[in-house]
């Protein structure tokens, strides 16, 4: 069975992520971020954290179909809001979703995005409901360097 971990970067040091990512036995990482750029975290731009992930010996990969903010209309709400349910089903997110699942048995991966707390993600949200419904087990990589199980979190939800 496969595993997929998730993490977000939050306001770690890029030593703690690599650290964490690492004694996690992670291979690959699939940033899942829309745009992947922070001004308040700069060393987790798209190109200082694959060249991080890199020289650590962990595979980098941006997977834009996979983020939580779309460009474009047509994936928002009338308020601006990304619509989730409309992106579940966007022929884009579900090719990139079936691309990280088939990939994952090769790699231990991890999806990488900003937002630290799983459950405030829309890696949470989005991503890992629509991985359990394919057969992966989903684990939390918490910023402590702790690995939560998805279903026992989702008790806790």
């Amino acid at each position: 069975m496969t595993t997929i971990l998730t993490v977000g970067h939050g306001n770690l040091s890029q030593d703690a992520l690599l650290r964490n990512l690492l004694d996690a036995g992670v291979e690959r990482v699939v940033d899942v971020r829309s745009r992947p750029y922070s001004r308040w975290h700069p060393h987790f731009n798209r190109r200082r954290i694959a060249e991080a992930l890199t020289e650590a010996g962990i595979a980098y990969e941006w997977e834009p179909a996979l983020g939580g903010k779309p460009e474009g209309p047509a994936l928002h709400m009338a308020g601006g809001e990304p619509d989730y349910a409309l992106i579940a089903q966007h022929p884009p997110f579900l090719d990139a979703l079936d691309r990280l699942v088939a990939t994952s048995a090769e790699a231990s991966t991890a999806i990488m995005c900003a937002e630290g707390d799983p459950a405030g993600c829309h890696r949470t949200v989005l991503i890992v409901p629509l991985l359990v419904e394919r057969g992966v087990t989903v684990r939390h990589l918490l910023k402590d360097g702790s690995v939560v199980d998805h279903a026992a979190m989702a008790r806790l939800l």
